[in-house]
């Protein structure tokens, strides 16, 4: 997969921008609210449907729009096939998704066709958020590569809605429930199954990368399924019932699920520095974007939003190292060309594109002028 070409109007603080990167690596380079993360902001919420920066996308409308109404368009190129994909939304909706001149219906189709993996500032968040955003990480990568998993996850987000109703009623039926019951702990076994594999293969390679870096903390990572370990969920089911029926929701199963991190029985988050977390937040996306295209063949866009200001040179020529040997698309931003290493300014293929106030000028610069620049920036 690939992007070709980016077209978009009334994003954040541009009034419209024309991105074509280039097919291996591209930097995006400015001040701070120039409108660097905007743009890979713009390309995220194509391939996802949403933004990696807020929950609330009214705010991506530019407040200078003319119309009520922001789009983006692009040009991919998917297993050797043109496509042409977009969205439009006002500040409440989507008021359009198109792919290759027919409407579609749901973001997933997107999502599916559009692969992207990001690392930002709030990556450290994959350890101090909330267990849904370590679930969210964790089914991303099944989402793209087991072809079973978004009905199983569909299935599992209408029973547990549908038990949730019952439960909110004035008089909870228990044999209701109870049919509900089995087909939560059916579709809960079976993505456990899957999320527990998944897993195991991210460690692996997580742990791989702990040892490139020298950490030597034996940081373990496990799948906490959503309800007692070694326990039965539908017995669980049962025990829970009343407490359920008092809070008005289900309290165990898959949709509860949260990826445990610890080291020596601590949790992380606990003991260690926040810098330290970043790292650990970064190398475990690493870890699952060298699973997925080295063992699974994924083929996926790679956004890198100033990392710069989160790794320290050593790990940030690491993470460029380990990227550019996947050969998958990869977007950068800086706030200069000389925070990026050196490797990475000369490689074959770079693309460089200067934002001020919301204008994107590439620059037509040889690699000499690269390395001269990082090197008496240093």
């Amino acid at each position: 997969m690939m992007l070709k070409k980016l077209v978009s109007k009334h994003f954040r603080n541009y009034s419209s921008f024309e991105f074509t990167p280039s097919p291996t690596n591209t930097v995006i380079y400015g001040d701070n609210g120039s409108g660097k993360t905007s743009l890979l902001e713009a390309i995220y919420l194509l391939g996802s449907g949403k933004s990696f920066r807020t929950s609330r996308l009214q705010y991506l409308l530019s407040n200078e729009a003319p119309a009520d109404e922001l789009y983006v368009h692009a040009q991919l190129l998917v297993a050797g096939s043109e496509h042409r994909a977009g969205v439009s939304r006002s500040r409440s909706s989507f008021t359009g998704l198109r792919l290759n001149g027919e409407t579609v219906s749901n973001l997933s189709v997107f999502a599916k066709l559009f692969p992207i993996h990001v690392f930002h500032s709030g990556s450290a968040e994959l350890v101090y958020g909330s267990a849904e955003i370590r679930r969210r990480f964790l089914d991303w990568g099944l989402f793209h590569v087991e072809h079973e998993f978004h009905g199983l996850w569909k299935a599992l987000n209408k029973v547990v809605k549908q038990r949730n109703s019952l439960l909110k009623q004035s008089y909870v039926n228990p044999a209701e429930i109870r049919v509900w019951d089995e087909q939560l702990v059916a579709v809960s076994d079976k993505i456990t199954v899957l999320r527990q594999a998944h897993l195991r293969q991210i460690n692996r390679y997580f742990q791989s990368l702990c040892a490139d870096v020298s950490w030597k903390d034996n940081i373990k990572v496990t799948l906490a399924p959503g309800w007692a370990e070694g326990t039965d969920l539908a017995q669980g089911l049962v025990e829970a019932f009343e407490t359920d029926v008092h809070r008005g929701f289900t309290s165990r199963g898959a949709h509860r699920a949260d990826i445990r991190l610890t080291v020596g029985g601590q949790a992380i988050k606990e003991i260690m520095s926040r810098g330290q977390i970043k790292t650990f937040s970064i190398l475990m996306g690493l870890a699952q974007l060298v699973y997925l295209v080295e063992e699974k063949d994924l083929s996926t866009l790679v956004l890198v939003d100033d990392m710069a200001a989160e790794l320290d040179s050593n790990h940030m020529a690491y993470l460029v190292e380990k990227l550019s040997a996947l050969q998958q698309q990869v977007i950068y931003t800086a706030l200069s060309p000389a925070e990026l290493p050196a490797a990475l300014l000369t490689s074959d293929g770079l693309k460089m594109f200067h934002v001020e106030q919301g204008e994107l000028t590439e620059c037509l610069q040889t690699k000499a002028n690269h390395t001269e620049g990082n090197n008496d920036d240093r």
